[in-house]
């Protein structure tokens, strides 16, 4: 018989195929969120900028400011919205142009050209615009104070509200630009607002200064429409 044919040859291993290239890297979520905004309103005829702090403000197209008229209490009220410039100064601040309006808003922000808007962290924010012509002062007490300042005076009117830490107070004819002394709101009495603020010293050679209120600061147009009189005196003496 013929001899046995012999076993096959092991076929070659096939090579061993080259390394998985490292995975990239998975990009980082952002988290994009409104949080809150200062100050709480401005005086109509300026162009009052709402700064609205939050989170991921990376701008995708156009950044647009958004103010949706509302009630006292939050409801939507009659008007259309109301779209203003903004600038995106960086991942957590963006500066609104404020209306032209008067009236209360809720603000809201897009970074989308108004595809969509930045979710809110807390609660809505309200955003008011106001007539100057309606804050007034009638009255400040005691009305005179010696000439060494830190007279502590009400200021008696209407119209006075806090619209943000800082923004009420006191205007003193003769101030620079844009200074004021701060104001503290107390309680209406009577249906009228009441300010509290101190006098600074008289300059020299002054003996009455008018006597204004501001909301924000004393800004351009935040004044109120009218004033009272401070009287200084000499610091009396007992012989």
């Amino acid at each position: 018989p013929p001899p046995p044919s012999p076993p096959p040859s092991p076929s070659p291993m096939p090579p061993s195929p080259p390394p998985s290239p490292p995975l990239s890297p998975s990009p980082q979520s952002h988290t994009t969120s409104l949080r809150s905004g200062f100050p709480t309103g401005g005086p109509l005829g300026a162009t009052t900028a709402l700064t609205l702090t939050g989170s991921g403000f990376d701008v995708l197209e156009t950044a647009r400011c958004y103010f949706a008229p509302i009630n006292t209490d939050g409801t939507p009220r009659s008007g259309s919205e109301i779209s203003t410039t903004a600038t995106v100064a960086s991942a957590t601040r963006a500066l609104c142009d404020a209306p032209a309006t008067a009236g209360l808003f809720r603000a809201a922000l897009s970074l989308e050209g108004g595809y969509t808007r930045v979710p809110l962290y807390f609660n809505a924010i309200r955003f008011e615009i106001y007539d100057p012509a309606g804050l007034t002062v009638e009255a400040v007490t005691p009305p005179g104070g010696p000439l060494s300042g830190s007279t502590l005076v009400t200021l008696v009117g209407a119209g006075f509200r806090s619209l943000g830490n800082g923004q009420l107070c006191c205007i003193f004819s003769g101030m620079p630009a844009g200074s004021c002394a701060p104001g503290t709101l107390l309680g209406a009495v009577g249906g009228r607002t009441r300010v509290r603020c101190t006098v600074p010293a008289a300059p020299t050679g002054v003996v009455n200064r008018s006597l204004a209120i501001s909301l924000n600061g004393g800004s351009a147009f935040s004044t109120s429409s009218t004033f009272a009189t401070f009287r200084y005196y000499a610091q009396p003496t007992v012989a």
